[in-house]
């Protein structure tokens, strides 16, 4: 299991390097960015617009701050320390590493024309992308180990899977991020986790 987490952390690192690379190069992925955006810019509906406003939410910090401080509350009155450190630690080294990556990158975001909501700051990588990982897989790993079922397992893997995408992925509908910005994102925080 040591390898198996071992390699997951290292095949994690390796993604969001390339990817660091390749944003500082102006290499293919810049590239495919733009594209993406554009796509996303001209098919974008109404709903889902109002949808993706929403969702983002459960990747902001104010958001993930109140879910980790209630888990980390329930989880120490449940005599479970261990665990309320894992989640505790989980968002708050993502977080930490996130703003030490966009002080050194320096991405800039999607033009302001292309945006659905404000956001400022760096663009590489997605604070809201790393945090929906970093926060809910860590909630995933503690619920999973003590469900009874796999069924349960799956269930709640499935959510914690669900919610990064889908905030992940609202933001690069809402046009303040870039797709690279967001899978280094995720890639920082799984490595994290890890």
């Amino acid at each position: 299991m040591l390898f198996l987490v071992a390699g997951a952390v290292t095949a994690f690192a390796a993604g969001f390097l390339k990817l660091a690379d390749s944003v500082r190069e102006s290499e293919v992925v810049v590239r495919v960015d733009h594209r993406v955006l554009d796509f996303v810019s001209a098919h974008r509906v109404g709903w889902v617009s109002r949808g993706a406003r929403w969702v983002t939410l459960l990747g902001s910090g104010s958001v993930v701050a109140v879910v980790v401080a209630v888990a980390v509350v329930v989880l120490v009155l449940r005599r479970r320390p261990f665990d309320a450190l894992f989640v505790a630690l989980s968002s708050t080294g993502a977080a930490v590493l996130v703003e030490v990556v966009k002080n050194v990158v320096g991405r800039p975001r999607p033009a302001s024309s292309a945006r659905l909501v404000s956001a400022s700051g760096a663009a590489f990588p997605s604070g809201h992308a790393a945090q929906s990982i970093a926060c809910y897989a860590a909630l995933a790993v503690v619920v999973a180990a003590g469900a009874r079922s796999r069924r349960s397992r799956s269930l709640v893997v499935l959510a914690a899977a669900t919610i990064g995408l889908t905030v992940g992925g609202s933001r690069v509908y809402l046009g303040v991020h870039w797709a690279s910005d967001v899978v280094s994102g995720w890639l920082l925080a799984a490595g994290w986790l890890g």
